[in-house]
């Protein structure tokens, strides 16, 4: 079995080398088209075909994302593995599935990817598993060539990310229950009172970070050497320096130390992937690297380490269908991660939903008040991807919302605030049946 080794930016170059290698050393060929997952059928997505027309005769490199012509069938994968007597493993053979698919279909392209840097391109091809397919800085006559090569579905920019965004606040409305009124507002404390606070699961989260230091979650850190990414390196322990990943971490699994309950399954435990440096910025390829973390946090495949649902409150902050991690999503179900998304803040509009809380694959959470109405910022359906798929799946609290920024509270605004209350409640749920698969979680969610 392919062994991967945790993720270290330090070593991103080493790393892309030594796989492109052992893919041409194995002569393997690759494999037929299946667009099961989504992929535009156009090789040259067309605003970069139009990017390049403006650029001439340049050299200068565009990072683009190339995506492989072919995926596993996840769905086939998904019903061989809900009919095993043991969920022991699932993410380990995922990984395998999704190693061993990359290996055998990329060689061809990886061999043209050494051609090009042979030619003098400057920088190496990072290869993903995850969407089968590299992610690249190449020059406009190196992106034509690799668009024209037959095992290729799709060249898109690698488009930045743009750090998450609040709405603004307002005043919270007052309460005198032990629990803030958004945690009451969803039954939280009914679940508690029967046993049920998420013990025994680990949840995710994927933003900004999470303050370690925190009162409210400093005991509900997973810890070891495996609970944390930091891509850029900056950070060796849990680190926030915006406030908005502690803000919806706070919400998932924060504990009373306010005074209020502002966490909807205290007795889960929690594993964080900065997604965002300390000055803000992002990419689409180090964005790649922590859906793959959250597969395998430890490296290890034959170790069952990855949380049973991820916080997402990001977006593309684009109308349309942005497709590039959909694959990502997908490989997440796969593994039994169950994908919650915000819908974005860019509502009240039809078709406001944004990517990738407009996939028909993640579960989509948009925003209400404490008068159980939709706020008018939150993100509405139908889906950019498919315009008979209802966006938002789901509705939680997220207008004046109070949890933990820095070593205190603030009271946040946002579909950002309404998501880890849905991956809370995953967690009370899962702490009810740790068998629940993703589909029976959304299912259930849907009609309480």
């Amino acid at each position: 079995m392919f062994k991967t080794a945790r993720f270290d930016p330090r070593a991103c170059r080493f790393f892309s080398t030594a796989l492109i290698y052992s893919i041409l050393a194995s002569g393997a060929s690759a494999t037929s088209i299946d667009n099961s997952a989504g992929i535009i059928p156009n090789t040259l997505a067309p605003a970069l075909a139009e990017e390049l027309m403006q650029h001439g005769g340049s050299s200068d490199p565009i990072p683009v994302v190339i995506v492989l012509d072919s995926y596993p069938d996840l769905d086939r994968f998904s019903r061989i593995e809900h009919a095993a007597p043991s969920k022991s493993g699932r993410s380990a053979r995922l990984e395998q599935l999704l190693v061993e698919h990359f290996e055998r279909s990329s060689a061809g392209v990886a061999a043209l990817l050494r051609a090009e840097l042979g030619r003098g391109e400057r920088f190496e091809p990072r290869p993903y598993w995850i969407f089968n397919g590299f992610i690249a800085d190449l020059s406009p006559a190196a992106i034509r060539r690799v668009a024209d090569y037959p095992a290729v579905a799709l060249v898109r920019h690698a488009d930045p990310i743009a750090p998450p965004r609040v709405a603004p606040a307002q005043r919270p409305p007052a309460n005198a229950q032990a629990s803030e009124w958004n945690i009451d507002m969803i039954n939280a404390p009914d679940a508690w009172a029967r046993g049920y606070r998420g013990q025994g699961v680990v949840i995710g989260g994927m933003d900004t970070g999470v303050r370690l230091e925190h009162p409210d979650l400093s005991s509900r850190y997973l810890g070891g050497d495996h609970a944390w990414l930091d891509p850029f390196a900056e950070h060796e322990t849990p680190f926030d320096a915006d406030g908005h990943g502690t803000h919806t971490m706070g919400t998932i699994v924060g504990g009373d130390a306010s005074g209020k309950d502002i966490g909807v399954a205290p007795d889960a435990k929690w594993i964080a992937a900065r997604m965002w440096s300390d000055i803000g910025y992002s990419s689409l390829d180090i964005t790649q690297d922590l859906f793959q973390w959250f597969i395998d946090p430890d490296g290890d495949p034959e170790t069952d380490d990855a949380p049973r649902a991820v916080s997402n409150s990001w977006g593309f902050d684009f109308d349309g269908c942005l497709i590039d991690f959909r694959r990502d999503v997908l490989a997440w179900r796969a593994a039994g991660i169950l994908p919650v998304f915000a819908s974005g803040n860019s509502g009240p509009g039809t078709g406001s939903s944004e990517s990738p809380g407009n996939y028909p694959e993640t579960f989509s959470v948009g925003a209400t008040d404490s008068g159980d109405r939709i706020a008018g910022f939150s993100g509405r359906g139908p889906s950019d991807c498919d315009q008979e798929w209802i966006k938002p799946d789901i509705a939680a609290p997220g207008v004046s919302v109070r949890s933990s920024v820095g070593s205190g509270w603030q009271s946040w605004s946002g579909t950002s605030m309404a998501t880890p209350h849905v991956t809370g409640a995953a967690a009370l749920l899962l702490s009810v049946d740790p068998s629940l698969t993703v589909d029976e979680l959304e299912e259930l969610m849907k009609i309480s």
